[in-house]
């Protein structure tokens, strides 16, 4: 090896690292910009070490943390910060405030074409909504933490959500019905979600009913709107009413129909998909429909039941 070819190949060598750390030293103060002094931080260098603290102070080559714990910038790997809670409980709380008027708004209907007056349960049912969202909002942030900074290379944090959802269920000629879900979904765009939803009946109560499913899900892409599919297994209860044939016999020459209202519980195979769009860092709403594969009373035969409905949520 010559002296230039060797000149080269140390600048190379020298200049290489000092490069890639400037890059992330630059990207590092970026993002602690954004950081009010006194905030506390969680920061894993590259050995899979975590040092959470409050933000002191940071220069370009350390990061300072409750007054006197330095951990070097070329060392870390991912930066998070712990969520305000103010937020996801304001959020939570519209949620849910929305849900539930739209619930009692078909809940009116329902009770209108009885001649009843459910004034009361209608604002009981807004004002759980409400609680419920701004519990599940606050539960949120409370339990996560916000990436500021990740370094090439890093393993990407799991992404939660939890949304709310309005949906109309292709029983009994269409019934309406209000659920719950929640998912937690990585940068690769695989995740699991559950999902629990209340299906209003009838007037008559036939076709309502409550479904639980748990499912892994798949999103395409890293952009504000991704496709996504998923599939798993449920349980689902509704009420039906069961007619039985008994065919001629001695006893019964003629034979006989009977007719009585029962409760059909089963678990099966539910699939579904839809579009997750993402138009503010903390709001996501989904479009979505999915399939639960019932089996018909006094049948082998299984029926594709439809749900489709709309879910507004939060992601951390």
């Amino acid at each position: 090896m010559d002296r230039k070819t060797f000149a080269i190949v140390m600048t190379l060598v020298v200049a290489g690292p000092g490069s890639a750390w400037a890059q992330d030293t630059a990207a590092i103060k970026k993002a602690l910009n954004r950081v009010p002094p006194g905030e506390t931080i969680s920061v894993l260098d590259t050995t899979g070490r975590s040092h959470t603290g409050r933000l002191s102070s940071s220069t370009d080559t350390s990061i300072t943390l409750d007054g006197s714990r330095n951990v070097a910038t070329d060392h870390i790997a991912r930066i998070t910060v712990k969520d305000s809670t103010r937020n996801g409980t304001t959020i939570g709380a519209l949620i849910g405030g929305g849900a539930g008027v739209v619930g009692a708004i078909a809940l009116g209907a329902l009770c209108a074409n009885e001649g009843g007056n459910c004034a009361a349960a209608n604002v009981l049912l807004i004002g759980l909504g409400v609680g419920a969202g701004a519990g599940i909002g606050w539960l949120g942030d409370s339990l996560t933490q916000h990436e500021i900074y990740r370094a090439g290379g890093t393993a990407r944090r799991f992404s939660p959500e939890v949304r709310m959802r309005v949906s109309g269920l292709n029983r009994s000629g269409g019934l309406p019905g209000f659920g719950l879900s929640g998912s937690m979904t990585s940068g690769s765009g695989l995740g699991v979600e559950v999902n629990a939803d209340r299906t209003l009946g009838g007037s008559d109560g036939l076709g309502g009913g409550v479904s639980l499913d748990g499912r892994a899900l798949y999103a395409f892409g890293r952009r504000r709107i991704q496709p996504f599919v998923s599939g798993g297994i449920g349980f689902n209860q509704h009420e039906e009413i069961v007619t039985y044939s008994v065919p001629p016999s001695a006893f019964v020459p003629n034979g006989a129909t009977y007719s009585n209202r029962q409760t059909l519980e089963a678990v099966a195979p539910v699939f579904g998909g839809g579009i997750r769009l993402q138009p503010a860092r903390h709001l996501v709403i989904r479009p979505e429909v999915s399939w639960f594969l019932e089996t018909a009373p006094n049948s082998a035969n299984r029926t594709a039941v439809a749900r489709v409905g709309v879910s507004v949520g939060a992601a951390w």
